[in-house]
């Protein structure tokens, strides 16, 4: 029989035990043994010689054989919350394998027989102990979505470049300081987070990265944004908050599809006028800033659904946006706000759902 005919027959059934896998070997595609406390990789499961998925994450996992390189229909290979510190080089062989899952092991370093990989689409390293990731990586040139999150990097290759489908990074917690010089130009990026990092300033490059839809440079030091911001005209989100912003550049007014914007938790004390002309935004997040009174121009956000602010802007809210007629929620920060003045503003909102969001002084 055709492995497709295999597939056809089997519907892609999941075993979740070796036992139940080992009586009809030939007939298992997807095998998932998560949780199972395995100290060691089961070597029975090179019986399984069709195997498509695996799943062996949250184990106590220290090494994996030399043979896994057998599995040569492997397309799906789950491992994190396991204990491994390296891959053995015939992981190498692994050549159809399209998703791989690694986060929250040991290693220390990137595992270069990675790079050997080349139909790989999705790779994650989140809570690694990663420092650096090698020139190798550009071999990867299927790869679509990058996530390095909670390492601790400070830069990445120039062969990043050579990923001309890349179109989703994550690099939050981890220690740039600068965007990396090679991010501006994977030009096909739609998502890129590097939040929770020490970033002061964008380089003005950060304009090439038309295809944006999703950005997040929230949790960092930043103090300016460059005014080639304007030129990403496709983000519909943005994450500023938690920085050192006082103020936004008047192209921001050019992001016409943004539909979410955070820049609370800045020292922003003025708005520049083209920020009014953002009229799809439905999310705004804008407490903890030292907007007060809050402008009148707010109310022109006909679109608006989800609104934050703080207890100090709570006081001098314009009329109008009690009548906004998409709101359907907001968020109040506060320190310590009595129950009847909840009571109150909740009144003020008819059925509009408010939540009161208690904050560390």
């Amino acid at each position: 029989m055709s492995l497709s005919g295999i597939a056809q027959s089997t519907k892609t059934k999941t075993y979740t035990s070796i036992a139940e896998a080992l009586k009809t070997p030939h007939k298992v595609l997807q095998l998932d043994l998560r949780k199972q406390r395995l100290k060691e990789f089961p070597k029975d499961i090179l019986k399984l010689q069709f195997l498509e998925e695996l799943n062996l994450a949250e184990n106590q996992l220290q090494n994996l054989p030399p043979t896994i390189g057998q599995l040569k229909y492997l397309k799906k290979l789950v491992l994190f919350n396991n204990k491994l510190t390296v891959l053995p080089a015939e992981f190498g062989q692994l050549k159809n394998l399209q998703h791989l899952s690694l986060e929250r092991n040991r290693l220390e370093g990137f595992p270069k027989v990675v790079s050997q990989l080349f139909n790989l689409r999705y790779l994650d390293l989140d809570q690694n102990k990663l420092k650096n990731i090698p020139a190798e990586i550009g071999q990867l040139i299927n790869l679509e979505i990058l996530s390095l999150i909670n390492n601790n990097l400070q830069d990445l290759p120039t062969e990043l470049k050579a990923l001309k489908k890349l179109r989703s990074i994550h690099l939050w917690e981890n220690q740039f300081a600068q965007l990396p010089k090679v991010i501006p130009q994977l030009t096909r990026l739609t998502s890129l987070d590097i939040s929770n990092n020490r970033l002061t300033s964008l380089p003005p490059t950060i304009g090439q990265l038309l295809n944006l839809e999703h950005l997040n440079f929230s949790n960092n030091q930043m103090t300016v944004l460059p005014k080639e911001i304007g030129q990403l005209q496709n983000l519909v989100q943005l994450e500023l908050h938690h920085n050192l912003l006082r103020v936004l550049p008047a192209t921001i007014g050019q992001l016409k599809k943004l539909h979410r914007i955070s820049i609370s938790h800045n020292p922003i004390a003025l708005l520049p006028s083209s920020f009014w002309q953002l009229k799809n935004l439905s999310t705004l997040l804008i407490g903890k800033t030292k907007l007060q009174p809050l402008p009148i121009e707010i109310t022109s956000f006909e679109k608006l659904r989800l609104l934050q602010i703080d207890q100090s802007q709570c006081s001098s809210l314009p009329k109008a946006v009690y009548q906004l007629k998409y709101l359907q929620q907001v968020a109040i920060l506060h320190q310590s706000l009595p129950k009847n003045t909840q009571e109150s503003i909740q009144k003020k909102f008819g059925e509009v759902r408010v939540s009161f969001v208690k904050e560390r002084k």
